[in-house]
């Protein structure tokens, strides 16, 4: 240690602070002279810790505590993972067949892999936690989130929301795989790709180039959330009313709910109750309907409908001119133009275009095809104020999502007025296919490399892998517009969701008199379960409309009134399901965990200088709540076991629309039996307590009632265990009778097998001795 870092000394001094650098030169540099003192004295008021960071080394070679000693395992593990390397890398060929040689090859293999789980499942998580924490400083409480130092719990906090921020990117590169042109996103691996082998490029690639990867990907992760939450977090700040931001939480301070403190649980039931929200009202489908109409906008404004979405429109192909002001831009001269005209002239032209169509019938180069469209265009639109020219050119790009990508070639090749490429160098289908560079279309000289080979995907190039579509002029710049367009969208959403659910939300807190100025996240979510409510209605009473809207002028009144029954059936079928299987069910099967599990552990557990105090109406919320989770298990189960009698009349109770629904049947079958089972069950210790009760001449109303109210739970919890103590040994004990009846069943059946057999032998023939005795024996037994 002194060696590498010679300031520090045998024994382990305190760590000076980086104030006094007096001190730090003094106890740390003393051993240095010359250039390599001022070096590490850089170091270090640069904010480099390498005094630190030697000073821990060298007291974690004692290995003193759990941390010091995983250190010196992780120090070892590199040290030999280094040594493999280099004996893979540099070995002769001699030594490449023996053991020690195949030994250190699968050392770095498995060295390989667990880098790349490192880095993929924790290292890019925890970055992209970290960046989300940075970025949303703005909304956020000082200190909330981001500040505080540095500590196992942060960084796993840090994980855990990089983890969620990287689900839901992959959910959102998923829509847009949807939404837009297939091969738009090339640059994106799909992981339904059939030729997409993640663990055999870690195997069988060169670690640099895989790191450039990763490196890049990491870049691109950090600009998304710069860009996605950092700008949109500073506009809500910027347009936030004073005192509604920044978001704050005091877990210490209680919310005063008319005088009175609001009860925790009443937090859970609002954190319980947005999934629920978010599953029945579907805001996302909502949002979803919204940004596919905003895409088409966007891509429309931007000249790009073809080239992103695959929709072609001859509107994207041209500008507008006036005549009378060429200066005008092209978007203010689309506001008077007469676009229908253009579109009547391309709707009645028959020819098609050879670059993008092929040579098919009617199909004309590309420029004899822009003029005779061009003067198709002209001829309608004679006598306007406008005029509509033809712009741009043709591209071939991909149209899969998983085509190969080959490092040095261009995805985006721009093709002359037959389809193929104006430069030769980009002429891949030539490069990768003899019998095309033979076809003498192209000099042999000019072709690019061949697509390198693959172990596990053919890089070739395939035509039906790519297609030509339109490209304005200034591409770079009109994808631009198009991208910038989508984030404004997304931003104005993500900013406009947040000030609504927090001003809806603090408008409801002080409408039953909380006060949220010391902690304002219980307003937000009650901002957003209202927000979320109200949007789910808003959208079902458009569906309503529509439905209504489309029917016949004659049947009008009819259908309104029709939806309005199958409406209100609807409404009351779901109230009753939901008070009875979200309300009903999970109260009284929560009477039994409360009884059974909860009431056993607190009497384990309680100190009796300082009870645990617990009411009956937050155990009665909580148990509900995890209540409401077995109800979900249990219907997961159902479904997953369609065979079954009971899943079977779920089935049938539940099929079709609401309004269909067979809700008393349910009740009958599904809620009222499991209802007054928890009743039952959860009775019996309380019935129990009581007998001891009166069995001492102790029981009273007031005595009764504490235990009700779970205020006296000693004796309940000691025939709670009593109960189900003689429930396990009933069980226990029925059990033993059965295996019992199993198995003189079992040997009666096998003393009637030898019987029968000795019988046959009989029969057939003489019996030996020998076997005669041993039948006479096993039939006695």
């Amino acid at each position: 240690m002194q060696v590498l870092f010679p300031w520090v000394s045998a024994s382990v001094t305190p760590t000076p602070t980086m104030a006094d650098i007096a001190v730090l030169d003094s106890a740390y540099l003393s051993g240095v002279t010359g250039g390599e003192r001022d070096v590490w004295r850089r170091f270090v008021r640069w904010g480099v810790p390498v005094d630190s960071a030697a000073e821990w080394l060298q007291r974690a070679t004692g290995g003193a505590t759990l941390g010091e000693r995983l250190a010196m395992i992780g120090a070892g593990h590199v040290v030999l993972i280094a040594l493999a390397w280099v004996l893979v890398a540099h070995a002769p060929r001699t030594l490449r067949r023996t053991m020690t040689y195949a030994q250190a090859r699968i050392v770095v293999l498995m060295a390989k892999i667990a880098y790349f789980i490192f880095v993929e499942l924790a290292l890019f998580p925890a970055l992209c936690g970290y960046c989300m924490a940075a970025s949303v400083g703005p909304v956020l409480q000082p200190g909330l989130w981001a500040g505080g130092g540095w500590s196992w719990t942060r960084i796993v906090v840090y994980w855990m929301v990089g983890l969620g921020f990287m689900i839901h990117f992959a959910r959102f590169v998923l829509y847009c795989r949807k939404v837009l042109r297939p091969g738009v996103l090339w640059f994106i691996r799909d992981p339904n790709d059939p030729e997409f082998h993640p663990m055999r490029e870690i195997l069988e690639d060169r670690m640099v180039p895989q790191q450039y990867k990763i490196g890049r990907s990491a870049i691109m992760y950090c600009g998304i959330i710069t860009a996605c939450v950092l700008v949109p977090a500073h506009m809500a700040a910027r347009v936030a009313p004073e005192g509604m931001l920044p978001i704050t939480w005091d877990s210490l301070a209680a919310q005063r709910l008319g005088g009175s403190s609001l009860p925790s649980h009443t937090y859970a039931w609002v954190a319980f109750m947005l999934p629920i929200a978010f599953a029945w009202g579907k805001p996302f489908a909502v949002a979803q309907a919204v940004f596919d109409r905003w895409w088409r906008v966007a891509a429309r404004v931007a000249r790009l409908s073809e080239f992103m979405l695959g929709e072609r429109d001859i509107m994207d192909e041209g500008r507008w001119v006036v005549l009378a002001a060429p200066w005008l831009p092209s978007c203010v001269a689309r506001a008077w133009a007469p676009t229908e005209a253009v579109r009547a002239a391309f709707a009645e032209f028959r020819y098609l275009d050879e670059a993008r169509a092929g040579p098919v019938e009617f199909a004309l180069p590309t420029r004899e095809y822009r003029d005779r469209l061009q003067a198709a265009i002209d001829q309608a639109l004679v006598g306007s104020s406008v005029v509509f020219v033809l712009d741009g050119s043709n591209l071939r790009v991909p149209a899969i999502d998983t085509v190969p990508v080959v490092a040095g070639r261009r995805m985006l090749v721009p093709v002359d007025e037959h389809g193929r490429p104006v430069n030769a160098r980009h002429d891949y289908e030539a490069a990768d296919h003899p019998d095309v560079r033979a076809s003498g279309l192209v000099d042999p000289a000019l072709l690019p490399a061949p697509a390198p080979e693959s172990s596990y995907r053919d890089q070739r190039f395939k035509r039906e892998d790519h297609t030509v579509v339109y490209a304005p002029p200034a591409l770079r710049l009109h994808l631009g517009m198009f991208i910038a367009l989508g984030w404004v969208a997304i931003a104005a959403v993500g900013v406009a969701v947040l000030m609504l659910a927090l001003a809806v939300g603090r408008a409801v807190c002080h409408r039953i008199n909380v006060d949220d100025s010391t902690s304002n996240v219980f307003a937000l979510g009650v901002g957003i379960l209202c927000v979320v409510m109200g949007c789910a209605v808003a959208v079902r009473a458009t569906e309503l409309v529509a439905a209504i809207a489309n029917t016949d002028g004659e049947g009008n009144a009819a259908a309104i009134i029709r939806g309005g029954r199958r409406a209100w059936t609807a409404f009351w079928k779901i109230s009753v399901v939901c008070a009875a299987f979200l309300g009903a069910v999970p109260l009284a099967y929560g009477l039994v965990i409360e009884v059974y599990v909860v009431v056993v552990f607190r009497r384990m557990l309680e100190n009796p200088d300082a009870p645990m105090g617990r009411g009956l109406v937050a155990a009665m919320v909580h148990n509900w709540m995890f209540s409401l989770v077995h109800v979900w298990i249990a219907h997961s189960v159902l479904r997953f076991y369609p065979d079954w009698r009971l899943s079977q009349e779920l089935d049938r109770l539940f099929t079709g629309a609401p309004h269909e629904w067979h809700v008393w049947r349910a009740l009958w079958v599904f809620a009222i039996p499991a209802i007054l089972a928890s009743l039952a069950i959860a009775a019996v210790p309380f019935a129990l307590a009581a007998a001891m009760l009166w069995r001492y001449g102790q029981l009273t109303t007031e005595s009764f009632a504490r235990i009700v109210a779970l205020d006296d739970i000693a004796l309940l919890a000691f025939a709670s265990k009593t109960f189900l103590l003689s429930c396990v040994a009933s069980a226990a004990v029925w059990h033993a009778c059965l295996l019992y009846k199993r198995w003189t069943r079992l040997a009666r059946d096998r003393v009637y097998l030898v019987g029968q057999r000795l019988h046959n032998l009989q029969a057939n023939g003489p019996v030996d001795e020998y076997e005669a005795v041993a039948g006479e024996t096993i039939l006695v037994n």
